[in-house]
């Protein structure tokens, strides 16, 4: 019997059952307005990864550009938030599972990254920030297969093989990249708002080393960093040439006033884009 990656978010970062969980999604979904010219060359996202009571919304604007399209291949990187034991790390499991059934895992793209660079393998792990995307992935997408990928690397500027592997693997694929990430993590609400503007802005200038000084230092706590510059400068390979924020709001903002104490973790989608002149 080949490996599954069962749920372990299920129930409590989302509902568990699949009827009350793609009631949710839908709720988010539809609480979207229709996308624009947005939809028009996606190449890829840039989604949160908190439970969905706090980035669900945040999410669905990302996820609202990607309903009904035939995207054959979803490539999400992550960040790692154990002990990393390798650059970029996979699990096992020749499918993710999720209360909404099983997403094949492309295990012979796994295997093409393998000529670029070292992919490091895990019997097991309880990373969140690839299965949460999950749950919006199998209600907006056609049957698709999934290359996830935990980014172990801290360095935003020491990608270039992780970049190649990447590009080299999905160039011939239908594809869609996203990285998995939320933004600030502080104990301060008007601080992540501040700092959380700063990045979006630095992203939207598609300017690699503008925006990987502004991610590189420790003070920045977008906990994504890394899988953001790989996902970024790869899209840029495959000739994207735009990045739009569509949303972005933090965990108190969420609450509207229920939130308590000064901790504030941010949220941002956006969408990258190849458009034409």
């Amino acid at each position: 019997m080949e490996p599954v990656r069962h749920a372990v978010l299920a129930g409590d970062w989302y509902p568990g059952d699949r009827a009350e969980l793609r009631k949710w999604i839908r709720a988010f979904l539809d609480a979207v307005p229709p996308p624009g010219s947005q939809k028009t060359g996606l190449i890829g996202l840039i989604s949160p990864h908190a439970g969905y009571v706090y980035s669900g919304f945040t999410a669905a604007h990302g996820y609202r550009l990607l309903e009904g399209r035939d995207f054959e291949i979803a490539a999400v990187l992550s960040p790692y938030h154990g002990i990393p034991s390798g650059d970029i790390m996979v699990h096992t499991a020749s499918a993710y599972e999720t209360p909404l059934g099983r997403v094949p895992v492309a295990r012979d793209l796994i295997e093409a990254m393998r000529r670029d660079t070292q992919v490091t393998e895990l019997d097991g792990e309880e990373e969140h920030s690839i299965e949460i995307q999950l749950p919006f992935l199998q209600t907006v997408l056609k049957p698709f297969r999934l290359l996830p990928l935990m980014i172990g690397n801290r360095d935003v500027r020491r990608v270039e093989n992780a970049v190649q592997a990447l590009f080299h693997a999905l160039r011939e694929q239908n594809a869609v990249l996203i990285a998995s990430t939320d933004m600030h993590h502080l104990d301060d609400y008007e601080d992540v708002k501040v700092r959380d503007k700063q990045v979006a802005d630095a992203l939207e200038t598609m300017e690699l080393d503008r925006i990987r000084n502004i991610l590189r230092p420790d003070e920045c706590t977008v906990c994504g960093k890394v899988p953001i510059s790989i996902v970024l400068e790869t899209a840029m390979k495959m000739g994207a040439n735009r990045l739009r924020t569509l949303y972005r709001s933090n965990s108190r903002d969420e609450f509207r006033g229920k939130y308590k104490g000064s901790y504030t973790v941010g949220y941002l989608s956006a969408a990258i884009l190849k458009e034409s002149a």
